[in-house]
């Protein structure tokens, strides 16, 4: 009789108001269409040790799953990489997902579990400052003007511009200032950041000056105001676009990599990317904007070599 366990390399992953099943094993992702109370509970199950055929489907046909459904979804399971045969040694493929994966073996971590740990990260942040000054955490421009925004602490947004003016808050703005290892600058914003590390700024243009005035703006977290680096024309006729806004998320590399100097690094830029995009879903649909991607727009500003436009999306309302 044929014996499963829950495989060690699955994930459940949620994205965009979606779930994924990953086995970087077998190399694959796959999309769950219906993520319910059901499948939740059959992996919990399947985590508290190794399960026979029959046991699976004792379980599932005991959850008011019929016979032919509860056969399917273990064969699914089996073949999503969530479920393995114990007898089945599960090996790395050769993909360079799982290829990365390895690196880590080889970088040094720090650990938490001692007590010098923190005394450890502040001497090596000492000996980098020696050497060269931590990057600032927003951009200083010459602008022309400034806008101050609507913040959400002073009540519910109720015009257009106060609703977008919450939304950049939401997923950008700075709630306090801090000091990590009681050396180093930081910004604490809504979204979460390794090492409070907010590599990302936010651009934004307005074409037709319903919103704001027509221009080229850059978002500064600190003051909670848009900050217009250039004037461009209103748009019409078939060159006006159809979105209010067009918003440009910006990452810093050297932010970030000033203190985490090893490419391991650069996957969690990645994710402080998806903590953004997630939130700017969120808001916008709780505050009733449309916000869609829009990754052919071209990112009009000209970059520093350690920046790079990642996500662009269009608004509109």
């Amino acid at each position: 009789m044929r014996k499963y366990k829950l495989s060690k390399f699955a994930n459940l992953i949620y994205y965009d108001n979606k779930c994924y099943i990953t086995n970087p094993c077998k190399d694959i992702v796959a999309q769950v269409s219906n993520l319910n109370n059901r499948l939740i509970e059959l992996l919990s199950f399947c985590a508290t040790g190794s399960k026979s055929d029959d046991e699976l489907h004792t379980w599932l046909c005991n959850s008011q799953c019929h016979s032919d459904e509860a056969i399917g979804l273990i064969e699914n399971l089996c073949d999503c990489g969530v479920l393995t045969l114990c007898d089945h040694l599960e090996e790395h493929s050769e993909n360079e997902f799982v290829n990365f994966l390895h690196f880590r073996e080889g970088i040094k971590h720090a650990d938490y579990s001692s007590s010098t740990v923190f005394n450890e990260d502040k001497d090596e942040m000492k000996t980098y400052l020696t050497s060269s000054e931590i990057p600032k955490l927003f951009k200083n421009y010459d602008v022309l003007a400034d806008i101050q925004l609507f913040h959400p602490a002073h009540g519910a947004p109720l015009t257009k511009q106060q609703k977008i003016s919450t939304l950049l808050f939401y997923a950008f703005g700075q709630l306090r200032e801090a000091t990590f290892l009681d050396l180093l600058p930081a910004m604490l914003k809504m979204v979460p950041s390794k090492g409070a590390r907010h590599p990302y700024d936010l651009y934004l243009i307005d074409n037709n000056g319903k919103i704001f005035s027509p221009g080229f703006y850059y978002y500064r977290p600190d003051k909670h105001c848009l900050e217009l680096i250039r004037n461009i024309s209103s748009k019409t006729g078939k060159d006006k676009p159809n979105s209010l806004l067009q918003l440009f998320i910006v990452v810093n590399y050297e932010r970030y990599q000033w203190r985490y100097r090893h490419s391991w690094a650069y996957k969690d830029i990645y994710l402080d990317l998806g903590h953004i995009t997630e939130m700017l879903n969120l808001a916008s649909q709780h505050l009733n904007l449309h916000l869609t991607e829009a990754d052919s727009l071209c990112f009009p500003n000209e970059k520093a070599l350690t920046d790079e436009c990642l996500k662009s999306y269009e608004l509109d309302i």
